[in-house]
């Protein structure tokens, strides 16, 4: 009914992606009921997983979720631009990992 990678989480944030069945979705749909869950369709889910089949696909390594790909405040933005001027090959041969770790560093170096 959902495949996710957020259940638990264990990829950065930024990166977590949900699909759900909608033959799932228009059953659950009028019992979803409360503002969050229907800004948050997929909560509703994720407290009821007695009644749905969910599946989860893990990175190995829920140390990962530490890591925030998000860009969603100014601070981000500026490490967003440090790790993207500091590349060494186009951003597309990275591998989410490699950009991660390259994030993860930016943020060291911030903290420092």
């Amino acid at each position: 009914d959902l495949v996710s990678n957020a259940f638990p989480p264990s990829f950065p944030k930024g990166q977590m992606t949900e699909v759900v069945r909608s033959s799932a979705f228009l059953a659950a749909l009028p019992e979803i009921r409360s503002a969050y869950d229907q800004e948050h369709v997929t909560s509703f889910f994720y407290a009821h997983p007695e009644r749905f089949r969910i599946a989860n696909i893990s990175s190995g390594d829920p140390a990962w979720h530490e890591v925030n790909l998000a860009l969603d405040t100014e601070d981000d933005w500026l490490v967003f631009q440090k790790v993207m001027a500091g590349l060494e090959r186009p951003h597309t041969e990275y591998t989410w990992i490699e950009f991660a770790e390259l994030v993860r560093q930016a943020k060291a170096i911030e903290a420092a």
